[in-house]
Order: C-alpha cells, then structure tokens, then sequence
C-alpha cells in the first residue's frame, strides 16, 4: 500500500523525546485509574460495548452474506424462467408458422376439391 515509514535512528533527540511523552500518558493513565475506579469501570464498559457492537455487526455481515446468496440465487431461477419462456414463444411461434402453412396448403386443396365438384355438377346436370 502507501504506507509511510520513518526511521529515527537510535540515540536521536526526536526518540527520545517520544520515549519520554508516551512513558507519561501511560503513568498519566495508571495514575488516573488507580485514583479513580469509576474511570477504569467505565473504561471496561467502554470496551465491552465495543466488543459487542462488533459482535452485532458481525452478525448482521452474515444475514447480509446469506441475503445476497438467496438474491443470487432468485436471480438465476428468474434468468432461467425467461430463457424458458423464450424457448416456449419460439416453439409457439414455429407451430403457428406451421399451422398457417397447412391452411394455405389445406384452403388451396378445398378450392381444387370444390372446383372439380363444381364442374362434374355442371356435366352431370348438362347432360343428364
């Protein structure tokens, strides 16, 4: 990543320096929890409410993972109803075509059937 490092070389003025103010808040917070009680009560409390709400979160991630496996899922059931249904409008569709052929063919062959009719009427009531 972009982290930055700075080295102080040992035995610098700036180490010790750094040395000397983290050694105090740390003597300042000793200090201040052995003078008062309360203060480290409410600083467990403080952690523990910590502790918990990261429990709570990670509780809530997991619903979360499980939401979004369930909606993943919905969605390729829907992709696959709608490839099912085009499948079907495409077969729907062939069988018109087909249909509508045998019509033509069929309508075609009942002219033919009714002329021919037609003319061995018109022989027939001609002649006889």
């Amino acid at each position: 990543g972009g982290d930055v490092v700075i080295e102080i070389p040992n035995g610098s003025p700036l180490e010790g320096q750094m040395g000397q103010q983290m050694g105090q808040q740390q003597q300042q917070s000793l200090a201040l929890a052995q003078a008062n009680p309360e203060y480290l009560s409410s600083r467990t409390h403080a952690v523990e409410s910590v502790q918990s709400t990261i429990v709570e979160l990670g509780s809530i991630f997991e619903q979360l993972s499980t939401l979004v496996a369930e909606q993943g899922e919905m969605a390729r059931r829907v992709d696959e109803n709608v490839d099912d249904a085009l499948a079907s409008t495409q077969a729907g569709y062939e069988q018109l075509q087909r249909y509508w052929r045998n019509l033509s063919s069929s309508r075609g062959l009942a002219v033919r059937v009714l002329a021919v009719l037609m003319f061995f009427i018109v022989i027939f009531g001609t002649f006889f």
